[in-house]
């Protein structure tokens, strides 16, 4: 669609696989993806921006951005653009009121270990993240120090479509610094997403932490290749070209 009351926007099982790329560096909005060249694609994302943005909301909304995929700190937001909490609260319920940004719950678990108990912020549409951090085409966005957090929140954003879990999507995180970027319950079971930007993830320390500590039944790392495999028992590598077709059935 391209408007503002659902930025579902197209997917990568719409574009296909061999779009994938085109996709997160443009996005979602119809006239973005589909323009003639990526000069054209970012001048219409800027448009898009001015024209729906106050220019105080334009500030805000560029300060998420520089947040992207980190925590949701809104008395930081409000210093930034010199008003009190309640107001930069305010204007993060707008933008995920509007389907814009998305404010992603901790997810809390019976332990008696400390959590990270703040919401995460993602900017819910990869091309209008990168016009906000003036990323004009693919190649700048692959340059940026944050195209790693960048992606993570383009495939979080597929997981949960695919999932339909707009209301139960939580992340899990403790301050040693174990995570898992998206969980998931379903059915009485409790699945796990971690979002990487490498063909061919691997097992490492924080995954087996967290698949130990939350008891998941399965671990799915999401990735940008084309193979789908056991990393470890519990744990699969899965291409984000293949999550819609692999998460229907949870």
């Amino acid at each position: 669609m391209d408007g503002t009351g659902d930025l579902s926007g197209f997917d990568v099982d719409e574009v296909g696989a061999s779009a994938a790329q085109q996709l997160w560096h443009r996005g979602g909005f119809p006239r973005s993806f589909l323009a003639v060249d990526d000069a054209a694609s970012y001048a219409w994302r800027q448009d898009f921006i001015e024209t729906f943005l106050s220019r105080d909301a334009a500030r805000f909304w560029t300060m998420i951005a520089h947040c992207h995929g980190g925590p949701l700190n809104a008395s930081e937001f409000a210093r930034g653009i010199s008003v009190d909490q309640k107001t930069a609260a305010r204007y993060v319920d707008v933008l995920a009121g509007t389907f814009l940004v998305r404010r992603l719950p901790p997810w809390f678990v019976n332990t008696s270990k400390r959590l990270v108990k703040t919401p995460k912020v993602y900017l819910r549409d990869s091309g209008v993240l990168h016009a906000l951090l003036a990323l004009r085409h693919g190649g700048e966005v692959m340059a940026h120090p944050r195209f790693g957090l960048s992606w993570e929140g383009f495939a979080l954003e597929h997981v949960i479509q695919a999932l339909g879990a707009e209301r139960d999507a939580c992340f899990w995180g403790s301050p040693s610094g174990a995570e898992v970027d998206l969980v998931v319950p379903r059915g009485g079971k409790l699945n796990g997403f971690e979002c990487k930007y490498d063909d061919a993830p691997k097992i490492t320390k924080s995954m087996r932490v967290a698949k130990a500590e939350l008891e998941l039944d399965r671990l799915y790392v999401v990735h940008p290749g084309t193979r789908e495999y056991e990393i470890d028992e519990g744990v699969s590598a899965l291409p984000l070209a293949g999550v819609f077709a692999a998460l229907r059935a949870i």
